[in-house]
């Protein structure tokens, strides 16, 4: 007697680990896949100054065990020097974190510089610094005098002989 024979294959669909990372290694997410299928990414981590621009990977039709790290790129911003009348004396874009390097320094007429508004080291945003100046002032006496003979008595000051300048500088 002769029977029929059903035989039925039964297979197990392969499995792969998907491991997100962050920049630093620190596990954001594991997750375990079917064969061909697609991995879930968890929520876009974040890092301070950076902005976060995708993953490493395409975790998409998984046929293997795979990690995917997230990608950052380093914020920038922009730097203003002006100077007191705000004239741009310089634009500079600089990393996050990082330092601007300032123009030379301006100039004045009846003014000495002396400094900038704020600091421009470890620069975390968009800013304006400005040229700050002192007003030159002086208080002294100044005298040019060539062979002069000055005689003075109780009534009188006689002067004779070259050249005497004098003068007084005052403050304003």
């Amino acid at each position: 007697m002769t029977e029929n024979i059903v035989v039925v294959a039964e297979y197990t669909i392969k499995t792969y680990t998907v491991t997100f990372k962050d920049y630093d290694e620190a596990v954001l997410k594991t997750e375990t896949v079917d064969h061909g299928s697609d991995a879930t990414a968890p929520d876009n981590p974040t890092r301070e100054g950076y902005d976060f621009t995708g993953w490493s990977i395409s975790f998409d039709a998984v046929t293997e065990n795979i990690v995917v790290v997230a990608e950052y790129t380093i914020k920038t911003y922009t730097v203003t020097f002006k100077d007191h009348d705000d004239t741009e004396l310089k634009t500079e874009i600089v990393e996050h974190g990082f330092s601007a390097t300032a123009p030379d320094n301006p100039t004045r007429e009846g003014h000495d510089f002396t400094g900038w508004s704020e600091s421009f080291d470890a620069i975390t945003e968009d800013i304006v610094i400005y040229a700050e100046y002192e007003e030159i002032t002086t208080n002294s006496l100044a005298a040019t005098v060539y062979r002069v003979i000055i005689i003075v008595t109780s009534t009188s000051v006689v002067i004779s002989g070259g050249i005497l300048t004098f003068f007084h500088l005052k403050k304003f």
